[in-house]
């Protein structure tokens, strides 16, 4: 199961977003984070595409937010489409998927975000 991040955790271990929109990333891992809304919290498509990942690549830390539960950071990053996937660079940028993405495509974007090729995580798909 994902770890779920609260706003408090959010700001502790990801980004401070409360202090100006300057992105500064406080993790020491790349990061996947699901937004979703608690109504998708146990569909078995999310767990099934983002559990076996977990395992897959311990080297990235992968996260839940409840967009229903903690509105303010959906708002601060202007997601509206539940769900909707933020992979996080070690530097640089996050960068936003919405939609559900399939086990291929959700492995394909960790990859990419491992190898440091963050252009290919949105390449064919609308931003």
């Amino acid at each position: 199961m994902l770890e779920h991040l609260s706003k408090a955790r959010f700001i502790k271990e990801i980004a401070d977003f409360t202090h100006g929109s300057e992105w500064i990333y406080r993790g020491i891992n790349p990061a996947v984070i699901v937004f979703h809304d608690s109504v998708h919290l146990y569909e078995k498509g999310i767990r099934d595409v983002y559990d076996p990942l977990k395992k897959l690549f311990p080297q990235v830390n992968f996260y839940q937010v409840l967009i229903d539960r903690d509105p303010q950071i959906a708002q601060i990053y202007d997601i509206q489409t539940s769900p909707t996937t933020m992979f996080i660079p070690l530097t640089g940028k996050p960068l936003f998927i919405p939609g559900f993405l399939t086990p291929e495509e959700a492995k394909e974007k960790t990859e990419f975000l491992i190898e440091g090729r963050t252009k290919q995580i949105i390449k064919n798909d609308c931003i």
